[in-house]
């Protein structure tokens, strides 16, 4: 019986046909127990791994065994569409969602003089149109080369291995250290981990970060004014439990990018990096790509109307090419049973008392970048609505590369890193060859009697990727060794030269900028003198103190 058939009035006759076809929708879904996340925490590097080097790692998650199939009732998705929608409403930062694209576009001309590896780099990287964003790296790039040209001893110590080896074979001339007197000359090790394993395996690293980027761009058109459909799933009522667990997901990425940045705005002690320190073709190295292109794939999904991971009824052959034909010939019919989007979907709204009761990065003590990291959250928190669980995950961690002020370039782990990132220019062709995956449904390998066992395979394994994405908290690697200082040594800022070009130079008063001191007004005057010696053990464990109490 279709809509058109009940009274237009009987809200109650509506709902609970809502509930019936998202009961149908969802059958074959596995759905857990409510749960309340725990803080997440850094586990011990796993076995195999290198101890200085380790994959994030969060506490588990309960999330159904594999083979489990817990049916929802009607009566659960009603109550679970109920408290998402709450949830929402009242976790809603306070902004209008209808017009956030809008205050996006007011952000832009504050961002412009971002400086390259910076936080405000990140977010021109995601939502200026394709000529800005061009601009921007092209500049950034020749200024970040102008520099080391200029300063010669900065490049020596953060030069690429293979860049050394290179200048070797241009200067025969030069002697290559001796190892331990085996005869045998090796090139100057650095503690970068860009620095280990081949060529090949760094690029392939730095191709897959791109990929990142790309996917985080197709999904944040709608505030580059796209014309690119969004999904709330506050509208997802076939989905309802699952969006509600999604979301409870994305608080605490959310949560843990906030405990992370806050405490250390400037420390880069134990950083993140893209470079795997695996070797090509073993275990830790495959498994870690496996779920990196599953994150891919399933971010870019969030786009779709369609669920993912899918269940059996949007791979059964029969309900496949019922659904198809369904769509082509009886939209409105389609679009009641869940099978597309419902037309004119309401945006989500706050609450009329409105009280947000998500940590969000706009809390920093830090009262002059509240805005600044305000930014970073409202774009996460966007993304948890607009997109879902994958998405939020996926921004999360690209933060986690950035910083707040730019780039050290006494280190090597953020020279290599932005130096590849300005690199990195966009066009069109890219963003096309990173469009939305075709959704398997009624596809070239539909489910039936023949091949049963194949597609549960397959369900667990996309079952087992979800629960592995849940309970890591980064898909990047930390060195914990000393490689780089506790605070940046040598920041790059903004200048002009003689002829009026903007030029990047060592920026000498980088520790007295605003925020950097504490909020006691008592420690200003002494945040603010930038005449310290890290050398002396005394001094840096005194500014240490003073400018990270939290550490």
């Amino acid at each position: 019986m279709s809509y058109q058939e009940q009274d237009g009035n009987d809200l109650k006759a509506i709902n609970q046909k809502l509930a019936e076809q998202a009961a149908l929708a969802l059958k074959d879904m596995d759905l857990g127990n409510k749960f309340t996340w725990a803080d997440i925490s850094t586990s011990d590097p796993e076995e195999g791994q290198t101890s200085d080097v380790e994959l994030g790692k969060g506490t588990a998650v309960p999330i159904p065994a594999k083979g489990s199939h817990a049916k929802p009732t009607q009566r659960q998705l009603a109550d679970g569409l109920v408290e998402l929608q709450g949830v929402v409403a009242r976790s809603l930062i306070p902004y209008q969602v209808r017009f956030f694209a809008n205050d996006v576009h007011s952000w832009l001309p504050g961002l412009r003089e971002a400086l390259p590896g910076s936080f405000d780099h990140l977010l021109l990287m995601l939502l200026d149109d394709l000529d800005s964003y061009t601009h921007l790296q092209r500049v950034m790039h020749d200024a970040l080369s102008e520099y080391f040209v200029n300063h010669p001893d900065d490049e020596k110590k953060v030069q690429d291995p293979a860049e050394e080896g290179r200048s070797r074979r241009r200067n025969p001339g030069r002697k290559a250290r001796n190892v331990r007197g085996t005869g045998r000359s090796k090139q100057p090790a650095l503690s970068d981990p860009a620095c280990a394993g081949n060529t090949d395996t760094r690029y392939s690293d730095e191709m897959a970060f791109f990929d990142d980027i790309l996917v985080l761009r197709q999904l944040l058109a709608p505030l580059r004014r796209e014309s690119k459909p969004i999904h709330w799933i506050t509208n997802r009522y076939p989905q309802s439990l699952e969006m509600l667990q999604g979301l409870r997901w994305s608080d605490a990425c959310l949560e843990n990018l906030s405990d992370h940045i806050e405490p250390k705005l400037w420390a880069r002690h134990g950083e993140w990096t893209i470079y795997n320190p695996a070797p090509p073709g073993s275990e830790a190295r495959d498994k870690a790509t496996s779920l990196h292109q599953w994150r891919i794939e399933a971010s870019l999904a969030t786009a779709l109307w369609e669920k993912f991971p899918p269940d059996k009824l949007q791979l059964r052959d029969a309900d496949g090419r019922y659904r198809l034909q369904l769509i082509s010939s009886d939209p409105n019919l389609a679009r009641e049973k869940g099978f597309l989007p419902p037309i004119d979907a309401p945006i989500p709204q706050p609450s009329q008392t409105h009280h947000s009761d998500i940590c969000i990065l706009d809390r920093t003590t830090r009262r002059a970048y509240r805005e600044e990291l305000g930014h970073l959250g409202q774009i996460a928190r966007w993304l948890a609505l607009a997109r879902g669980f994958p998405a939020v995950h996926l921004f999360c961690d690209v933060v986690r590369l950035f910083t707040l002020y730019g780039i050290d370039v006494t280190n090597a782990t953020q020279v290599r890193f932005v130096r590849f990132l300005t690199s990195k220019l966009l066009s069109d062709d890219d963003q096309a060859q990173r469009g939305l995956i075709p959704y398997i449904m009624g596809g070239k390998h539909p489910v039936n009697e023949t091949n049963i066992e194949h597609f549960q395979d397959q369900l667990d394994s996309h079952r087992a990727m979800q629960k592995s994405l849940v309970e890591t908290l980064s898909l990047f690697w930390r060195g914990e060794g000393a490689s780089s200082p506790e605070i940046p040594t040598k920041v790059l800022g903004w200048f002009e030269d003689d002829s009026g070009k903007a030029v990047l130079e060592v920026d000498e008063e980088w520790a007295s900028m605003e925020g950097f001191q504490s909020d006691s007004d008592g420690d200003s005057a002494a945040a603010g003198d930038c005449s310290f010696d890290l050398d002396d053990p005394a001094q840096k464990e005194y500014y240490t103190k003073m400018l990270f109490p939290d550490i």
